[in-house]
């Protein structure tokens, strides 16, 4: 497997997150799913297309270019044929400002928006013979050059943020007193604009940080680890990691250990 991850700069910075890249064999990609985290993507499919396990399983093929909203939920999405692809980090609430369509969780979305289209059409080309660190230059370097000047909903945005300083341990009613909204404005505002509700933003970036953390220490104790990031308990911890996981932390321990030994 290659994967490479580029950051961006402060022209992109209130947008978008970081830029990846990843080139891998048909088997690998398809051994395991998708875990959620607390932010959008913009997905560009260089190598065979993607099919997506739908709830009522029943798989469905992918465009080229689709939008990834939030997810809550391990999603399952299968390589015909070598992989590679390309991914745009985008925070959610700026995912409508900065695509032209509306942020739903838990679903692929075909970006229909023109000029997006006629991006991923360039990277698509851009991929034939660049490697993946030159072809996430290129890539910044497009959207440094043409991407609109439209900012993110400035409420949200600093809602938002707020959120990631503190890891997602804020109350959900200190975070509207300091943005001067009523709790239900706040929850209504960002369910409208990001498909989640704060809190369960907030619930996805405690989650980002578990798993974080036991990819980088996979024996470190479960028990420490929620008193670290704010959880109530080692019960607490797993029922959340579960939820958004689908698997325990030591189950998900045991997957990231076999992934490292097979690459």
């Amino acid at each position: 497997m290659q994967h490479q991850s580029l950051g961006v700069d402060e022209s992109l910075g209130s947008q978008i997150v970081q830029l990846w890249a990843l080139a891998e064999s048909q088997a690998h990609y398809n051994r395991q799913a998708i875990i959620p985290d607390s932010y959008a993507q913009l997905i560009i499919c260089c190598g065979a297309p993607l099919q997506w396990l739908q709830a009522n399983g029943a798989l469905c093929k992918l465009p080229a270019a689709f939008i990834l909203g939030v997810q809550q939920q391990p999603l399952y999405l299968y390589a015909t044929g070598a992989c590679q692809l390309v991914g745009i980090q985008i925070y959610a609430w700026a995912v409508g400002d900065l695509l032209g369509q509306v942020c739903v969780p838990n679903q692929p979305l075909a970006l229909r928006e023109p000029r997006w289209q006629r991006f991923a059409a360039q990277v698509r080309y851009w991929a034939r013979a660049a490697d993946l660190a030159t072809l996430l230059q290129q890539v910044h370097a497009y959207l440094s050059d043409h991407m609109g000047a439209s900012k993110p909903k400035l409420a949200l945005h600093h809602s938002g943020l707020l959120l990631y300083q503190e890891f997602g341990n804020l109350r959900m009613r200190e975070l509207a007193q300091h943005q001067r909204l009523s709790l239900s404005q706040l929850e209504r505002q960002f369910r409208q604009i990001t498909g989640v509700t704060p809190k369960q933003l907030a619930r996805l970036i405690r989650f980002e940080q578990v798993r974080d953390r036991l990819v980088q220490q996979p024996q470190q104790s479960i028990a420490a680890l929620a008193v670290d990031l704010g959880y109530s308990d080692q019960a607490h911890l797993q029922h959340e990691f579960r939820y958004f996981a689908g698997l325990t932390p030591r189950q998900f321990c045991q997957q990231v250990n076999a992934d490292f030994l097979q690459d």
